[in-house]
């Protein structure tokens, strides 16, 4: 699962880390960061599924949608989860669980809009961002929304899944680990 994620990411102008901790829990996390062919837009994805085929298909949905959408142009984060989401859902089994998180960051602006769903942690600046919420199931329809936050140079921002905020001691620790 480790080999998936890039080992690092380089957008000029930003400072991205990441750190990944193997979970207890059977299941799969995804995190990607990636410029537009505009050049001005960033996107960041972070997943965290509760079994290893939903992971598995949520990988193969976004390789899909990359074939047919590309990287040319973004649209709302809202509207591309509830596409991923859409084409997922018919793939996962009872019981299993999806958050997602998408933003978009204006590089000229520092603007991003984003959209999530589930049981992700977004800080920034060491203030919680996100309210947990149950992941998706399968017979969910995702009511997503766009969101929008507008960064400052230096501004810290965390995005994380709930095993990892678990590992770092819970929500507490967290925020005070990102102040």
């Amino acid at each position: 699962q480790k080999r998936f994620i890039p080992e690092k990411f380089t957008v000029p102008g930003f400072k991205i880390h990441h750190k990944y901790l193997s979970g207890l829990k059977s299941g799969g996390d995804y995190f990607d960061v990636f410029e537009f062919d505009d050049r001005t837009h960033l996107g960041v994805f972070l997943s965290d599924s509760t079994g290893y085929g939903l992971s598995a298909a949520l990988l193969s949905v976004m390789l899909r949608m990359a074939f047919r959408f590309g990287k040319g142009s973004p649209e709302s984060p809202a509207r591309t989860l509830t596409r991923i989401f859409d084409e997922v859902k018919t793939m996962m089994r009872e019981g299993e669980e999806l958050s997602i998180f998408y933003g978009l960051i204006n590089k000229r602006t520092l603007e991003m809009r984003y959209a999530s769903a589930g049981d992700l942690r977004l800080y920034l600046g060491g203030e919680s961002m996100l309210k947990a919420a149950p992941g998706l199931r399968r017979q969910d329809r995702f009511k997503g929304e766009d969101r929008d936050l507008v960064l400052t140079p230096g501004t810290r921002m965390a995005l994380l899944t709930d095993g990892f905020a678990e590992a770092l001691g819970g929500d507490a620790a967290v925020t005070r680990a990102f102040k």
